[in-house]
C-alpha cells in the first residue's frame, strides 16, 4: 500500500514539474520580446533561484543526510548541475533565440529515449526490437517536428535544432544522476547542490561576459523573471526531484512526456505561434515511440 502510495506521488511529482518546465520557453520567449538577451536571461533565472533551493532545502528536513554523503556524491550533482543547468541551460536559451518554444519543447523531450538506452546499455535484455524501433519513430518524429523535410528550412534553424538536441543529452545526465544522488543526499539536497553549482557558474559567465552592474530591466522583464524562477524553475525542478527519489530515472522520464502537447498548447495560445499537420504528427510519432521504449517494467536506474 505504501509502496503503491509513493509510486503515484511519483507520477503525480514528475508529470506536475514536467507541465510547469514545459513553460520556460514561454517566459523566454516573452522576456526576449522585452529586449532581453538570453544570456540575461538565462543567469539571472540561475542566480534568482539559489535562494529557493537554498530555502527548500533547509525545509526538506534532509540536512541529517549531508553527512552521510561521500565526497563523490557532492562532485557528482555539482557536476550533473554544470552539465544540464549551466551547459545544457545556455545552449537551450540560445536555441530559443533561433525556433519556435513549442518545436524546442518537443524535441528537448528526445531524453527519456536515451535515459532508457543507457540503462539498457547497463543492463541488457533482450528488447533491443522494441529500442530501434522507438529510436527510429523518435527520429522521424524530430525530422517532422522541425520541418527537415521542407527544403526551405533556413539554416540557423539547424543550428538551434542541434543545440536543443545537446542540451537533451544533458537532461538525460542529470536525470541518471538525480534518481541515484536523490535517495542519498535527499532530493531537496541533490537539487540544492546542483543548482547552487550551476548559479554560481553562471553568475560568474555573466560577470566576465557583460558584468553585473550593466544589468536593466523594466518592470514588466522583472515580473516575468520571477515568475520564470519560481514557477518554472524552482518549485518543478523540486518537484521532479522528488518524483525521481520514487519512481526511477526511467518511469520518472516517461510521465515527463506530457509536456511537448502542453508546451504546445502554451505556444500557440499564448505566443501565437502556429503548427501544421505534419509538426503535430512528429510531435506524435516522439511520443509514441518514448512510450514503446519505456511502458515495459523498468529495470532499476
Amino acid at each position: 500500500m505504501l509502496a503503491g502510495t509513493s509510486r503515484f506521488l511519483g507520477i503525480v511529482y514528475t508529470s506536475l514539474g514536467a507541465v510547469m518546465l514545459s513553460s520556460k520557453g514561454i517566459f523566454a520567449k516573452l522576456l526576449f520580446a522585452q529586449g532581453v538577451d538570453f544570456e540575461t536571461v538565462v543567469a539571472v533565472r540561475s542566480v534568482l533561484a539559489i535562494p529557493g533551493f537554498l530555502l527548500l532545502a533547509a525545509l526538506s528536513g534532509q540536512r541529517h543526510r549531508l553527512s552521510e554523503a561521500r565526497p563523490a556524491h557532492y562532485l557528482l550533482a555539482i557536476a550533473a548541475g554544470l552539465a544540464c543547468y549551466y551547459l545544457g541551460a545556455m545552449a537551450n536559451f540560445y536555441a530559443l533565440t533561433r525556433i519556435d518554444a513549442s518545436i524546442e519543447r518537443a524535441l528537448l523531450y528526445t531524453y527519456p529515449a536515451v535515459v532508457t538506452l543507457a540503462i539498457w546499455l547497463r543492463h541488457p535484455t533482450r528488447e533491443m526490437g522494441r529500442i530501434l524501433l522507438a529510436l527510429t519513430l523518435t527520429m522521424g518524429g524530430i525530422l517532422l517536428t522541425v520541418g527537415m523535410l521542407n527544403q526551405d528550412l533556413p539554416p540557423q534553424d539547424l543550428v538551434g535544432v542541434g543545440w536543443v538536441l545537446f542540451c537533451s543529452l544533458t537532461i538525460a545526465f542529470y536525470f541518471i544522476v538525480a534518481a541515484r544522488l536523490s535517495l542519498t543526499l535527499g532530493s531537496a539536497n541533490f537539487t540544492c547542490i546542483a543548482m547552487g553549482a550551476a548559479g554560481l557558474a553562471f553568475a560568474t559567465h555573466y560577470e566576465l561576459s557583460q558584468g553585473w552592474q550593466s544589468l536593466r530591466l523594466n518592470d514588466e522583464a522583472w515580473a516575468l523573471m520571477i515568475t520564470l524562477v519560481v514557477f518554472a524553475t524552482v518549485t518543478p525542478l523540486v518537484l521532479v526531484a522528488a518524483g525521481l527519489r520514487r519512481i526511477g530515472a526511467q518511469r520518472a522520464a516517461i510521465t515527463s512526456t506530457v509536456a511537448p502537447a502542453s508546451a504546445v498548447l502554451l505556444a500557440t495560445s499564448v505566443l501565437g505561434e502556429s503548427i501544421d499537420g505534419s509538426q503535430l504528427l512528429g510531435i506524435g510519432l516522439i511520443v509514441i515511440g518514448i512510450l514503446i521504449i519505456e511502458l515495459r517494467p523498468a529495470p532499476r536506474s
